[in-house]
């Protein structure tokens, strides 16, 4: 945007030539047209005329706006002459005053502490020129990595837009209009063009029209190779980002597929996790490198199960966020150029925003007979699990000692039937192995084999009860059968069948209310 900054110099009047004391004078004496003149910025005061030999506008551009040498009528210094003055992006400036044929303007710059290269021309305002673009007129433009073509003007430009002429097809861009410069982003309407029939070599030009005029820019180029681009997305299951998956969970895997082959090096490609607040303070923003496997040459493999990833895991204070950014950074094709991203401006890189979820888990057991009883006699216990999905594990262990030895005797003879007066819940029936039952031990330790739970802690003691035996000799009976006739609390103590809370009754729980 231009900025005008209006200096009215009528105070200089009293800031002549008796100035001169804060350094040394130099003086130019009469300035030609179209001629460099420096300013050391040695604190010493600059001055200088000019005698125009036509009437008209005369044009002062300065190396540094900070730099102006100021016009006055008359060699004392003392009729300044008021001038509008602008500023350029490149920290430039330009001011414009009017002038007659053969009468001397004086200029004045006191104290100057920057250096800048200063020149005067007739004429008015030069007509707007492209002094560069990037990439160089005449090139191929890649629709992969940043796809902006950025332009530097001789004077501040007012663009009001562009398009982009190719293969007798015209597509809008999006123009960024800054001062001297320009920004042009060309990505999607090239990869619109290459849907439309546009191949590699094909004439390209971008064509930006000037504000109040008639008149456009053209910038000339040719189309290069369309880019490898993503051809397909499966993301994180139920489009959520849970603190915690089971290993192998096929929602905590996302594959990411392109049109062509990736090339992998250092650093390329590259995914990351972000989490927290990136502005907050120190610990509030947490970042992880994901590791990837690329499958046939073009898929992009990211697995984030079994591992725990709690708020209090990730940042200091552990709030909640809410959100969770993957990044997919640097991606390129089998050749080393950037594939293609929808972003504007960005280089083979995409982003996914997930709402997060922290998993939460109940889970609770009870244990028929209860835990600290005799499994004398006992052919079978009952586990009576509440959040049974959220559990996983292999089967169950007695454990104990032996002659001084820690002995385990795994099983995995049980069954599960759902418990249907408790959502989530299950009721499962552990055999007793045979070879426990001829021995006598003080303790026996029933839990779970090779535990895992859904929230991503361990909850193994939470699930496992105590016991001792000591065989009779009297043939085994079924626990569920021998306590079906009776109620027990869930200690597994006989009770009245009328106590209120929770009971066990013909080998269920009964929720008594009266």
């Amino acid at each position: 945007m231009r900025k005008l900054y209006f200096f009215l110099f009528a105070l200089l009047a009293s800031l002549s030539t008796a100035r001169a004391g804060f350094g040394d004078v130099v003086d130019f004496g009469a300035m030609d047209l179209d001629t460099d003149y420096t300013l050391n910025g040695d604190f010493s005061d600059y001055k200088g005329s000019l005698t125009p030999t036509e009437s008209g506008t005369l044009t002062f551009k300065t190396s540094n706006g900070g730099v102006v040498m100021a016009p006055y009528s008359d060699a004392d210094l003392t009729e300044a002459i008021s001038f509008d003055f602008s500023y350029s992006d490149n920290g430039g400036g330009i001011y414009q005053i009017e002038v007659e044929a053969g009468q001397t303007y004086y200029f004045f710059k006191d104290f100057c502490m920057d250096q800048a290269t200063v020149r005067f021309t007739m004429g008015g305002e030069e007509a707007l020129q492209v002094v560069k673009a990037e990439p160089a007129v005449g090139t191929a433009l890649s629709a992969g990595g940043a796809g902006i073509v950025s332009v530097l003007f001789n004077k501040v430009a007012r663009l009001t837009g562009g398009t982009m002429e190719i293969a007798s097809h015209s597509y809008p861009l999006t123009v960024n209009s800054l001062g001297t410069s320009a920004s042009v982003d060309y990505k999607a309407a090239l990869m619109q063009a290459y849907a439309d029939g546009a191949k590699a070599g094909d004439a390209l030009t971008i064509r930006l029209s000037v504000a109040e005029t008639a008149e456009t820019i053209d910038l000339s180029y040719t189309a290069a190779a369309e880019p490898v681009k993503m051809e397909s997305e499966q993301l994180l299951g139920e489009g959520k980002f849970r603190s915690f998956w089971f290993a192998g969970d096929s929602a905590a895997t996302m594959r990411l597929t392109f049109s062509g082959p990736i090339g992998v090096s250092e650093g390329s490609p590259r995914v990351t996790l972000e989490y927290g607040n990136s502005e907050g303070a120190q610990g509030e923003f947490y970042t992880e490198d994901i590791p990837f496997t690329l499958e046939d040459g073009r898929t992009i493999c990211l697995d984030f199960s079994d591992k725990l990833r709690r708020p209090q895991d990730m940042v200091a204070s552990g709030i909640n966020y809410g959100t969770v950014h993957v990044r997919l950074l640097n991606v390129r094709d089998a050749e080393g150029n950037y594939v293609y991203s929808p972003t504007q401006g960005a280089l083979g890189s995409y982003g996914y925003l997930f709402d997060y979820a922290e998993v939460q888990t109940n889970v609770i057991a009870e244990f028929t007979p209860a835990s600290g009883s005799s499994l004398t006699d006992v052919d079978s216990i009952e586990v009576w699990m509440a959040d049974y999905a959220n559990v996983r594990f292999d089967g169950f262990q007695f454990t104990y000692e032996e002659e001084g030895q820690p002995q385990t005797l795994t099983t995995t003879d049980f069954t599960a039937a759902p418990d249907a007066d408790y959502e989530g819940a299950y009721v499962l029936t552990v055999k007793v192995p045979e070879a426990l039952k001829s021995k006598t031990l003080d303790q026996i330790t029933l839990s779970l084999q090779g535990a895992r739970f859904a929230d991503g802690i361990d909850h193994s003691g939470d699930i496992l009860a105590t016991y001792s035996i000591k065989p009779t000799g009297i043939t085994a009976v079924s626990a569920t059968n021998a306590n079906n006739a009776r109620t027990y609390d869930l200690q597994g103590r006989p009770c009245n069948a009328h106590q209120k809370g929770i009971i066990i009754h013909q080998g269920h729980k009964v929720l008594q209310v009266r």
